[in-house]
């Protein structure tokens, strides 16, 4: 009696493409859409190397070419914008103990009024510990460390 070794009773796992799942068309299964992901690792490569003017630019990109489009992701689209803003601000606003808003500005290619009202949501609800001094024009971080300095 031989006995076929090379079977297994679990079946070996496929990928399988919900979308198409019972669309009864092989023609519909191959025309699937390209995905282009490169606004989104252009977005991740420039907020790691700090480049935050291209990573406005490529957030905005993202957000229309991917959360808008996306039935699922277009409604927390604004949440996931707000917060990668508020990532970039924080990563910026870390090294510094204080900074220009002008120079602030410039870094992430807006103006010191828009960057103003932006940043001012976020500092209200403690998310970002730092204060905006507009007569002296600068952004005063406040690191947790410095309360108890005098």
């Amino acid at each position: 009696m031989d006995v076929d070794t090379t079977s297994s009773a679990t079946p070996k796992p496929t990928v399988v493409n919900l979308t198409t799942l019972n669309s009864g068309s092989a023609e519909q299964e191959k025309a699937e859409p390209e995905i282009d992901f490169s606004p989104l690792a252009q977005m991740i490569r420039s907020l790691y190397s700090g480049h935050y003017q291209n990573f406005f630019r490529a957030l905005s990109t993202v957000e229309t070419q991917f959360l808008a489009q996306d039935r699922y992701l277009y409604e927390h689209r604004r949440w996931y914008v707000k917060e990668m803003r508020l990532r970039a601000y924080a990563q910026l606003l870390q090294s510094y103990k204080v900074v220009g808003l002008e120079s602030m500005a410039q870094s992430f290619g807006v103006s010191v009024d828009w960057l103003d009202r932006d940043l001012a949501p976020f500092i209200a609800s403690q998310r970002l510990p730092c204060t905006i001094d507009r007569v002296k024009g600068v952004i005063e971080t406040q690191r947790a460390g410095d309360k108890n300095k005098q």
